[in-house]
């Protein structure tokens, strides 16, 4: 009787100490994910991709002729530049880019930050990929990716498209 109380002791010493460490695990990860969430205020504009940037203004910024803009669904925006059949595509993401910034911050530790540079003056925050290209800007919890393929296009292109963006978000 003696040894079956002990095993039984025991088996139940180590079903505590298996949920203890499942509810500390689940402490943890709900921790680490409040980490990522946002803390930003969510935009609460309108939801037009193309609104933000016409294709003079956006031609202007580019210093390239744009054909037309274009919306595809409803976070994605595609300019058609130049007569080689270039393309600019301003891409939305209405929530969550708070979040989605740090995990591209923290996978830039990882992989070595010398690809992207700050560009503190546009939105909340923005990195720029190299040659200008793409530009990722932040503002409240919107974040937008700006990528342009195209021959001609000045590397400050997509930079000036996200300073009219950002202008546009608001507060």
């Amino acid at each position: 009787m003696k040894i079956v109380l002990i095993i039984v002791g025991i088996i139940g010493l180590i079903l505590i100490l298996m949920i203890g460490s499942c509810v500390y695990i689940g402490y943890r990860v709900k921790k680490a994910a409040g980490d990522f969430t946002s803390h930003s205020k969510p935009y609460s504009g309108k939801r037009e991709p193309c609104s933000f940037v016409s294709a003079s203004e956006a031609a202007d910024a580019l210093g390239v002729p744009v054909q037309e803009a274009t919306p595809r669904a409803t976070s994605v925006c595609e300019y058609v530049l130049n007569a080689e059949g270039g393309r600019m595509q301003i891409q939305y993401a209405w929530q969550g880019g708070t979040g989605a910034m740090k995990i591209t911050r923290a996978a830039m530790q990882l992989g070595g930050k010398a690809a992207f540079t700050e560009a503190p003056e546009l939105g909340d925050e923005a990195l720029i990929g190299p040659m200008g290209n793409p530009v990722m800007m932040r503002k409240g919890d919107v974040l937008v990716t700006i990528s342009v393929g195209a021959q001609g296009v000045s590397p400050e292109g997509g930079k000036k498209v996200a300073a009219l963006i950002a202008e546009r978000m608001g507060d």
